[in-house]
């Protein structure tokens, strides 16, 4: 595995186009006794949700439906894709977190 089976964390795995969610998931934090099941499955919908998103990430979108790297998107779907995210770097570009003194960055 990429990562460590213990590890609370999910992943999109490039080459065979699949997401993973280790069995931890379904342990404390995220999946707490006492917690409404609607806020577990929200949580875990999240997850999943973040990992389908890295299928058409700047990396994912280069690799085809049987994971051979093999460019799929068009310039046209590129650039509309890109766009709000270019939004989002101007929005925060100019942002620095207070206690590091880090300046907000998308690299």
């Amino acid at each position: 595995w990429p990562i460590e089976p213990m590890a609370v964390n999910g992943y999109h795995y490039i080459r065979d186009n699949s997401n993973v969610l280790p069995a931890v998931l379904l342990q404390y934090p995220f999946y707490a006794f006492g917690v409404p099941s609607s806020v577990k499955m929200g949580t875990l919908g999240f997850v999943i949700g973040h990992e389908i998103h890295h299928a058409f990430d700047a990396q994912g979108r280069n690799y085809y439906l049987d994971g051979n790297k093999q460019p799929w998107w068009s310039q046209k779907t590129i650039k509309s894709f890109s766009a709000p995210q270019k939004c989002v770097e101007r929005l925060y570009s100019n942002e620095t977190e207070e206690t590091t003194k880090l300046k907000a960055s998308s690299k």
